[in-house]
């Protein structure tokens, strides 16, 4: 079998045998060589924390590791820029293993200057963020705005308990690290998905578990788990004034009048509350269209901006610049620029790195993700006015309306589903359950459809519901298969995926916001092509980009015939089953940039390491617990000593 084609290193991607994506977790004490001011304080922070560790955790047998890669991401941070954005003050990181990670530094200069992350993405407002000011076009606007370089970050620094698995099981998507198979040497922190004797299925972004009695089923994850690994969408506490000026439409809008939206901008924040004060006896409609804005978009803001002359869009360039998008598989961690290739001939280093191959900061669509997602997550806060009536939560998948119902003056909730175009509800897919919401008060909801079950909470309290609110796919969609975005005249379907609905009560609504679930990709080491690691078979990628069509996929209705035609890749233990040794299977959070069980095996010694798809038992150094002592907030002045370290961003890992 020969060798598939790989990318070059980008996030850190490079043939398994060399791969940093690969290596997710290393000792903490070792790390690439680091400028002097760098390497000073992390010295004095490494000393610092071994002081303290060897007080709190002398009671159990621990072990302090850093996370240099970016492979299970973004929940737990390989070598990043940690960034605010400018424009609408969503905090997000983004990766650069490439240049920092120790593994790369068998690379020559001119090849790591290339790697360089340039400018990164916010995931709320799609603004471009340049990093390295000094080290962009001209052309750019940002380079007269006086903008100062950011300074990377190490990897988080977690803490494992090498105890945990003495006495009991490793359990699904518990985070764990051990020894690669490859080469015992080198430690891996990976998320636990697949158990001894199970055989996994990876189609459209889910996980399908089929023990040894030969029933499959979905793996569902809980609702703390949930909580976690979901990713942003959108959050209308961080949309960008400066679009909203500009004319660019709120992502949240309704064609009913009895909906007003009360915007107040200060600096680069605004908020935003949604009011009905004359309710109606039918269900008015808020509903939340992804009209991301593209480079093109802007970079007319930020030229007008860098001007001092902000002006508003015209209509004929709103219709052409506002398109609603599908939600997919966006991570903030992966849409980053780099310096990119240079032209033949040109020479560069470290030191002296040539600006040629970064002609502007537009990151490319591979890097914005190109699965289309439909399981989401839904949270609103609704300060709820009246006695009685009904609140409404809505969630798009494949075209069929998911819908919560909420009595207000009851609490009673009911789940259904209503049918794509027809509004016909199911008779078959109807949950029910109590909540705490009592008439006027201020409430907290969530309402997820994820892994084929529609879930509740009321201010962080999960609702029980009937059957769970698990559902037969076939019976809501007409298949298990892969299933297609769809959109129409008169429904529109997953390009208006979310929405918020009162029916004869009034309230106010704020705080909205709506995340995925995360996306698993289903590739494997003999099917992972040229493009990277992608769901789409080897050539597609590029066909659409020659035709160029890969921009418009999210957005083109004629093009989502292909999401019917994925691919599932299926992965056994139990043709490995050894008596002696369990087999675990292993994925990371950052599908798209993590080399774990799925690439380890093609069948041979070609193509992944031999052997199989899994981590023997044996190998379980233990598993993850807490990031601890992130980043100092403040230092000792004149120093790189920390002094005060971001106490915010230390966490127990779920």
């Amino acid at each position: 079998m020969a060798k598939s084609k790989r990318r070059g290193p980008r996030g850190g991607a490079a043939p398994v045998g060399n791969d940093p994506r690969a290596e997710s977790a290393a000792p903490a004490a070792t790390g690439a060589k680091k400028p002097k001011g760098q390497a000073t304080r992390e010295t004095v922070e490494s000393l610092v924390v071994a002081f303290v560790l060897a007080f709190l955790f002398r009671t159990f047998q621990g072990e302090p590791f850093v996370i240099p890669t970016g492979s299970m991401a973004p929940t737990l941070m390989g070598q990043h820029y940690d960034l605010n954005c400018p424009q609408c003050g969503q905090r997000h990181r983004a990766g650069c293993s490439d240049e920092h990670h120790e593994r790369l530094a068998g690379m020559t200069q001119s090849d790591r200057a290339r790697h360089q992350v340039v400018a990164a993405m916010c995931p709320s407002c799609r603004y471009v963020q340049p990093v390295r000011p000094d080290d962009i076009p001209g052309s750019v606007p940002e380079t007269s705005t006086g903008m100062r370089w950011e300074e990377p970050r190490p990897g988080d620094r977690i803490v494992v308990n090498k105890f945990a698995y003495s006495f009991a099981d490793p359990q699904r998507f518990d985070v764990i690290v051990f020894k690669f198979p490859g080469d015992t040497r080198t430690n891996y922190i990976k998320r636990l998905v697949g158990l001894p004797g199970e055989t996994i299925r990876i189609l459209q972004g889910d996980l399908y578990v089929t023990p040894k009695d030969g029933t499959e089923s979905i793996a569902r994850k809980s609702g703390s788990k949930l909580a976690v690994m979901r990713r942003l969408v959108h959050d209308t506490e961080h949309d960008a004034p400066a679009l909203y000026e500009a004319g660019w439409p709120l992502r949240w809008t309704s064609d009913a009048e009895d909906w007003k939206a009360d915007v107040k901008v200060s600096g680069n924040r605004m908020t935003q509350r949604y009011n009905v004060e004359n309710p109606t006896e039918d269900t008015s409609w808020l509903r939340y269209r992804h009209t991301i804005p593209g480079y093109a978009a802007w970079r007319t803001v930020r030229e007008s901006l860098a001007q001092g002359q902000p002006r508003r869009f015209e209509p004929g360039e709103l219709t052409t610049l506002v398109k609603p998008h599908l939600v997919t598989d966006f991570i903030a961690y992966n849409a980053v620029e780099q310096r990119g290739p240079q032209p033949i001939g040109v020479r560069t280093s470290i030191q002296e790195p040539s600006l040629q191959g970064v002609q502007d900061l537009d990151v490319p669509e591979t890097r914005q993700g190109l699965h289309w997602v439909g399981d989401l997550i839904l949270d609103a806060t609704l300060d709820i006015k009246s006695d009685s009536g009904a609140v409404v939560l809505e969630l798009v998948e494949s075209g069929q309306h998911f819908r919560c119902e909420i009595d207000v003056a009851t609490g009673k909730a009911t789940l259904n589903v209503e049918a794509f175009e027809s509004g016909a509800p199911s008779p078959d897919v109807t949950f029910s359950g109590d909540t705490s919401v009592r008439g006027p008060g201020v409430y907290a909801l969530r309402f997820a459809n994820v892994d084929d079950q529609l879930r509740l909470w009321v201010d962080g309290d999960p609702s029980p519901l009937s059957g769970d609110g698990a559902y037969d796919p076939v019976v809501v969609f007409g298949s298990a298969g892969p299933l297609a975005p769809r959109t129409s005249p008169v429904d529109e379907g997953d390009l208006s995926p979310a929405a918020i609905g009162l029916r004869g009560a009034s309230a106010s609504v704020t705080s909205i916001a709506l995340h995925r679930d995360l996306y698993y990709i289903s590739t494997n080491a003999s099917t992972q092509g040229s493009e990277g690691v992608t769901d789409f078979p080897d050539g597609l990628i590029a066909g659409l980009r020659s035709r160029g069509q890969l921009a418009a996929l999210a957005t083109d209705p004629e093009l989502w015939s292909i999401y019917n035609q994925l691919p599932s890749v299926e992965f056994s233990m139990q043709q490995f089953e050894d008596p002696q040794n369990d087999q675990l299977f292993v994925l990371g959070d950052n599908s798209a940039e993590s080399a774990d069980s799925r690439l380890w095996y093609g069948g041979g010694s070609e193509g992944g390491r031999p052997g199989g798809p899994y981590v023997e038992r044996r190998l379980l150094i233990g598993k993850a617990v807490a990031v601890y002592w992130p980043r100092a907030l403040v230092k000792i002045p004149g120093t790189p000593i920390p002094l005060i370290p971001n106490f915010g961003d230390m966490r127990f890992i779920r």
